[in-house]
Order: C-alpha cells, then sequence, then structure tokens
C-alpha cells in the first residue's frame, strides 16, 4: 500500500496512530521530531505525510514541512491541529501543507484521513495513467483536468 510519515511529536500518539494505520495495511514510517521526519524523508520517499501538531508548529516543524515540499512538490502534507492553533493555518498552508485539519483525531480517525488521501492518490495515479496514453495516442480532451482533493472528514 503507500508510505505514510507520521510526525507526532507524543510518543504514545505516535505509536498508537502508527498502530492503526499499520493495522489499516499502510507502510508506516515514524518521527518524532523536525529533523527524524526529514531523515525519513530522504530515506523513504513518503507518499503521504500526516503531521499532528497539538500546538503551534515551531519554526523546525514549519521548515520541515517546507522541506518536504521542496523535495516532492507532489507528496500531499496534511497537518492535524487542535482548534484553538488555528491562527497558523495560512502559515502552514504559505510553507506547503496540502490541507489542514482542525481537530483532534483518535486512531479510527486519521486512519480514514490516510484512506480518503489514499483513495484521491491513486485517482490522481489514474488521470495521470489514462492522460499519458490519450497523450500516445493523440486523443486530447481540453475539458479534462486533473484535480487533488480530499473530502472533509
Amino acid at each position: 500500500m503507500y508510505r505514510v510519515l507520521l510526525v507526532q511529536p507524543e510518543r504514545l500518539f505516535l505509536t498508537m496512530f502508527s498502530r492503526e494505520l499499520r493495522n489499516n495495511g499502510y507502510e508506516v514510517f515514524a518521527a518524532d521530531n523536525a529533523e527524524g521526519a526529514m531523515d525519513c524523508v530522504r530515506a523513504v520517499q513518503p507518499e503521504i505525510v500526516i503531521c499532528n501538531f497539538w500546538v503551534r508548529p515551531s519554526q523546525n516543524e514549519l521548515a520541515m514541512i517546507q522541506a518536504i515540499r521542496e523535495a516532492d512538490a507532489d507528496v500531499p502534507i496534511v497537518v492535524v491541529l487542535r482548534e484553538h492553533v488555528l491562527a497558523c493555518v495560512a502559515e502552514l498552508m504559505d510553507n506547503g501543507a496540502s490541507l489542514v485539519v482542525a481537530r483532534s483525531l483518535g486512531g479510527h480517525q486519521m486512519a480514514a484521513l490516510v484512506d480518503r488521501i489514499a483513495h484521491a492518490l491513486q485517482k490522481r495515479r489514474a488521470i495521470a495513467d489514462s492522460e499519458a496514453v490519450e497523450a500516445n495516442v493523440g486523443v486530447a480532451d481540453a475539458a479534462w483536468s486533473p484535480a487533488f482533493h480530499v473530502n472533509a472528514i
């Protein structure tokens, strides 16, 4: 299935979320800080990145998001925040986050979120494959426009 990088500063939750995602068939790589996350990005090139921050992200965490985005312009980077830190949403998006979820998630909810992202990635890949086939046979449909979209939880 998909390689998921889970960045969660609290070890207890990192273990819980990692276990839930593995139980749902994902290959999970976990990091409890920005440096560990960047090491993981370089080593395994994750296909989905989930950052679960309970407090306002630090400058290191913002730099991590920006560095991940620079390393892979297409990887979905989802930041999960508690509602009380919503003031930093624009800053997160400016630094490369694909989606910001403003709520606390339990293990099952985290797995459901990753499932939706994986489904969207499958659609995006199918569209890209279809476009490659169309380009090879000279068929083009100007109305066809791929987009990455994840429905709200």
